[in-house]
């Protein structure tokens, strides 16, 4: 190599280390600016750059940690209505204009609120009731989901109390509706 091939090589290469090194600054800068904008006016504050820069100050992080949050409360409420026999209460966690409830042992499904609330009026009773080992999984856009659960229960029958139990045996998807999560198709196999 001649030495003006050495010198242009080194020049070429502390001219990408000095382009690397502004970038870096631009981008720290940057942050720095729209988590100062975001103090002022809002976590949802910022734009694009600032769904972009979501990823570098954790608030993504955050705002995913929330929705599973919500995700499993949603699943949690679902249960308790089902053990109260709260057929309101349970149809008002659905999507307003797609619902499915499907039983995978039987191959029965109920598609609507009012099939669904129908399927409702007609659960055995319970004594005890919740959805455990709950997996909740975020699709890209942050609003919609799906979740993978466990059945816990016992129901009353002709023979007194019966376990009720599934293995991951529950199967959710869910659509933020308004701001609110709301359950779309609810899978179970519990028996």
């Amino acid at each position: 190599m001649s030495e003006v091939e050495t010198k242009s090589s080194k020049s070429t290469g502390d001219m990408l280390f000095r382009i690397i090194g502004a970038i870096a600054v631009l981008i720290t800068a940057a942050v720095a600016a729209i988590s100062l904008y975001r103090s002022m006016t809002g976590p949802s504050a910022g734009g694009i750059i600032g769904t972009v820069v979501d990823g570098v100050i954790g608030t993504t992080e955050a705002r995913s940690s929330d929705n599973i949050e919500q995700v499993k409360q949603l699943i949690h409420e679902e249960a308790a209505a089902a053990l109260a026999a709260d057929i309101d209460g349970a149809l008002s966690l659905y999507t307003p204009n797609y619902a499915v409830v499907r039983d995978a042992i039987s191959g029965e499904s109920w598609q609507g609120l009012q099939q669904i609330r129908d399927r409702y009026s007609k659960l055995p009773q319970f004594t005890k009731l919740d959805h455990v080992d709950i997996q909740v999984t975020l699709e890209p856009g942050g609003n919609s989901a799906s979740a993978v659960a466990s059945t816990s229960g016992e129901m009353l029958t002709n023979g007194g109390v019966t376990p009720v139990s599934s293995f991951r045996g529950e199967y959710w998807t869910f659509q933020k509706v308004e701001g609110t999560w709301r359950i779309e198709t609810f899978t179970y196999a519990a028996r």
